[in-house]
């Protein structure tokens, strides 16, 4: 290679990669690998027995759009053990399996109960020369989750863009005995450090449920999987070094697979374990932007050795041949032309990807030595940026605010950069005002404490509403939205509402359903200087979503709906803050009002971002205003189509019933009685709102007991 041109030209692709969706800067893979830890302690990743953890390149910090999602479910109920382990008292309570390396390669073991365990909790127990080992087969197809099917270790789903990859695990604590050479090799070296080698043998390892394909005992062996520690190690990568695996990865996919005859023999496990290898056994100092294109090279040399010889050892098991399935016979002799045809070619090979092809324009053109800033590129990385944490934003409901909170902790102490520390209140608050919601939803209805008490939660938790409307506009505004409303303070609905429909309405909002049409975020909100904060205050918009355990701040006309309905119900900000105007502008007694706003709810229906073809749940909502305003014939046509679009909606089956129920006996007059919470409870209490009694007589009926008319709403209208 001629020095001069390789440092061109890599300035020009470190740069090129660094304003890549695929890869992107530094930053923003933090980003990308923050906002996975954030969905981690977020999401239902653990019920007690299975713990998720998340693995892939998803996890890793890259963002190609093939990539599948990797999630490695960690029984921890079972526990795996090496003959001299010690057995805690603590572990009694689990299914303990011991470790049998009888007959198996290295990179492969045995499963055997311990004596004395209890083998009712595990039952894909065979027999083999008079002793029982657990059926890595059976286990597979005893717990191949519904709609996959078996893909190497894992329950594949497949998934309209990308398949979702589920690999059932088991742990073992401790290091497996035939793998100290691990730690002795790697004592001496630069990469990876120490400290990170001892952390990855106190964390041991799993045990996925697939056997050796070369072995007689397939069907009972398991593998020794190290994904966990693999994650931690292209963590530890410097960006040069991260750029290089994302630019093995394009070349894989886009040269090398190129050719049919070749294309299933590598895969970018391959690419990772030769980027392993190659940084282990070279200097720091070559991982750097203008040797780029030579680190590219280096690695490229390593694969073709490795392809020569037909030997690629794991990172972790140097006797465990990588290619001993695949590239063998045949199958290598074809893999080596294609490799000596880019070979021939040189470094410029590169150029042959599809993606690189104008790369080698701009640097053939360009008289500079240096790439130009790229304004455009660089506000499209910050609007891809912004996307992904506005959807990871909206999509994710928070249920363990405390986790959330040591996340934020952790994001304060390892970031210096304000973007990092916005992204972390961002999602705090998202936690607490959650945790707010379901504290407000029932406080009233707690007798014990005495009303001073109460007043002083609900105030508190009012509070942390607010500060919540401050950064998440549509979960924020309609959480207080629904808090008026189910105090009867309706005439406080409408500002919060109003701002919804405001944001949900301005060309610069993030719409989750938008399908990439993104113009006015990208001129209004982008290369303005805007902090993430701002950013969040102004444009994102996100899904209200309810539940009869997760979030009960909802006004009691949509409690049928929750309490028939065991999964979140995702209400679109839009067409639940016209809603909620509606519902508070009848109880203010002006029905005339409800009927003109009415309409706009029906006009949403056609939205094709809140309308009826991403939420169904719409027809229900329009069918109780209809027969709250009276109008039942409109009811039924709306409970109807709600029962056509959306089958399994109980709610709008119940409702339909009562209402032709009521239709049958001619007793539906203004329809206002049906809807007055048929389904929910009533309780006596003293009660005074904006309506005041004569309006409760005047409709009729019960309140609910879920809302807080057991409080004086003019106590909350001057709450600070």
């Amino acid at each position: 290679m001629e020095p001069f041109e390789t440092k061109k030209a890599s300035r020009f692709l470190s740069q090129f990669l660094d304003l890549d969706i695929r890869i992107g800067s530094k930053e923003f893979v933090n980003v990308r690998r923050l906002l996975k830890k954030v969905e981690g302690t977020t999401g239902a990743v653990s019920d007690g027995e299975v713990t998720m953890v998340f693995t892939g390149s998803k996890a890793e910090g890259f963002n190609f759009p093939c990539s599948d999602h990797d999630i490695m479910a960690v029984y921890n109920t079972v526990l795996v053990i090496q003959h001299l382990d010690e057995v805690l008292e603590t572990d009694l309570s689990k299914y303990v399996l011991v470790m049998d390396n009888t007959d198996c390669r290295p990179g492969y073991t045995l499963l055997t109960p311990l004596h004395g365990c209890d083998n009712q909790r595990i039952r894909q127990l065979v027999e083999i020369n008079g002793k029982q080992y657990l059926s890595s087969t059976l286990f597979m197809q005893h717990t191949l989750l519904d709609g996959c099917y078996i893909h190497g270790p894992c329950s594949t789903l497949p998934g309209i863009t990308r398949d979702s990859d589920f690999a059932s695990a088991f742990h073992c604590r401790s290091w497996p005995d035939t793998l100290t050479d691990f730690v002795s090799r790697t004592a001496h070296c630069v990469w990876p450090p120490s400290e990170l080698v001892y952390k990855i043998v106190q964390d041991g390892f799993e045990f996925v449920a697939i056997g050796d394909k070369h072995s007689s005992l397939f069907e009972v062996q398991w593998r020794l999987s190290f994904v966990k520690a693999e994650v931690a190690l292209v963590k530890s990568f410097n960006h040069v070094q991260f750029k290089t695996y994302g630019l093995l990865k394009i070349f894989l996919k886009e040269c090398i697979e190129r050719d049919d005859s070749v294309k299933d023999l590598l895969c970018s496990y391959f690419m990772k374990t030769i980027l392993f290898h190659a940084i282990e056994h070279s200097q720091p100092t070559m991982w750097v932007d203008e040797n780029i294109v030579e680190c590219f090279w280096y690695c490229f040399t390593i694969l073709l050795e490795c392809v020569q010889t037909g030997f690629l050892p794991n990172y972790f098991i140097l006797e465990h041949n990588l290619f001993l399935s695949n590239v063998i016979g045949n199958n290598r002799e074809r893999l080596l032309r294609v490799l000596y045809g880019y070979q021939a070619m040189g470094w410029k090979c590169l150029f042959q990807c599809g993606s690189l092809h104008s790369l080698s324009q701009d640097i053939i053109q360009s008289v500079s030595e240096y790439p130009t800033p790229n304004r455009i590129k660089t506000r499209l990385i910050e609007i891809n940026r912004d996307l992904l944490i506005a959807t990871t934003h909206g999509y994710i409901d928070i249920y363990r605010s405390s986790q959330v909170l040591n996340l934020a902790i952790r994001v304060f102490r390892t970031y210096e950069d304000e973007y990092y520390h916005d992204i972390a209140v961002l999602f705090t608050n998202k936690g607490i005002a959650r945790m707010s919601r379901n504290k407000i939803s029932h406080l009233p209805c707690i007798h014990q404490s005495s009303n001073k008490a109460i007043y002083s939660q609900i105030r508190k938790h009012k509070r942390i509403l607010h500060m919540s409307s401050n950064t998440d506009v549509c979960g924020g505004l309609l959480s207080l939205a629904t808090f008026y409303y189910n105090i009867g303070c309706y005439h406080k609905v409408s500002e919060p509402a109003c701002r919804v429909v405001h944001h949900c309405q301005q060309s610069a909002a993030i719409q989750l359903h938008r399908r990439g049409n993104y113009d006015g975020y990208f001129y209004r909100m982008c290369g303005k200087g805007y902090t993430l904060l701002q950013k969040a205050r102004k444009s994102f918009t996100s899904i209200y979503t309810i539940h009869k355990k997760y979030n009960r701040l909802y006004p009691p006309e949509l409690d049928l709906e929750v309490q028939n309905d065991n999964d979140m119900i995702d209400l679109p900000p839009l067409a639940y803050a016209i809603f909620l105007i509606i519902l508070s502008t009848y109880r203010l007694g002006n029905a005339a009002q409800s009927q003109m706003v009415l309409g706009d709810l029906l006009d949403v229906r056609t939205n094709p971002i809140y309308g009826t073809a991403m939420h169904p749940i719409i027809h229900n909502m329009i069918g109780i205003c209809h027969q709250l305003i009276g109008d039942s014939d409109l009811a039924v046509e709306a409970f109807e189509d709600s029962c056509q679009y959306y089958p399994s909606n109980l709610a709008a089956n119940i409702r339909l019933t009562k209402l032709r129920q009521l239709q049958g006996t001619d007793s539906v007059s203004d329809g206002t009685n049906d809807l007055d919470y048929y389904n929910v409870k009533s309780q006596n209490v003293n009660i005074h709102n904006d309506e005041g009694r004569e309006g409760k007589e005047r409709r009729g009926g019960h309140l609910p007991s879920k809302t807080m008319y057991n409080m004086d709403p003019l106590s909350f209208m001057n709450m600070s």
